[in-house]
């Protein structure tokens, strides 16, 4: 028998891996294999465990590139997902531009027009928008700075990093003040 029949029986299962079938997929791979089977020696027995070594951390790279882009991917469509969930109360058919305010700069640049004549009715609200009555009356239950928040969510269409910047307040304020304010209007429709 010679040395290729011996090491093909003595390892079957590793020769059986999909990490080592993919490597001996390769011409120069293969090459340097055979070589080492038919002439055992040290240099040879080198050559085949740095050609392994850069094949296997070829492997981890992809696998890991692999990886990232699909739970990135998975992370883009609830993102996505969530911004769209968000924005139910936005009237599709009013165009941004009608509001007084075209872009989130013209916002920060507006900020103490906002916060002290927010309630006055020269700035665009969400009860104006809204043609639900039991909805209508669910926004007069909200705190004021609830209803500043969404106002300015879908009215402005702001995030709420956004609406922290304006409003002063923490990001965690903001949301957590937004999910309450979504939580009140869903249970009392």
């Amino acid at each position: 028998m010679n040395n290729m029949a011996v090491f093909l029986k003595n390892h079957r299962a590793k020769l059986s891996e999909p990490i080592v079938q993919v490597f001996l997929n390769q011409n120069k791979n293969r090459e340097i294999f055979n070589n080492y089977i038919e002439n055992p020696s040290k240099e040879n027995k080198r050559k085949l465990d740095k050609a392994f070594k850069v094949h296997y951390q070829n492997a981890r790279i992809k696998s890991y590139i692999s990886k990232l882009i699909h739970f990135y991917a998975i992370d883009f469509d609830k993102r996505i997902s969530l911004r769209s969930k968000r924005q139910l109360l936005i009237d599709h058919n009013s165009n941004r531009e009608d509001t007084n305010i075209k872009s989130y700069n013209d916002l920060i640049s507006s900020k103490a027009d906002l916060t002290f004549n927010y309630f006055n009715q020269k700035q665009p609200r969400l009860r104006d928008h809204l043609t639900n009555k039991r909805l209508f009356e669910g926004l007069k239950k909200l705190t004021k700075k609830q209803e500043k928040i969404l106002d300015l969510a879908y009215v402005y269409n702001l995030s709420n990093k956004e609406i922290s910047k304006v409003l002063n307040e923490s990001p965690q304020t903001i949301s957590y003040n937004h999910k309450v304010a979504l939580q009140k209007l869903k249970e009392f429709l």
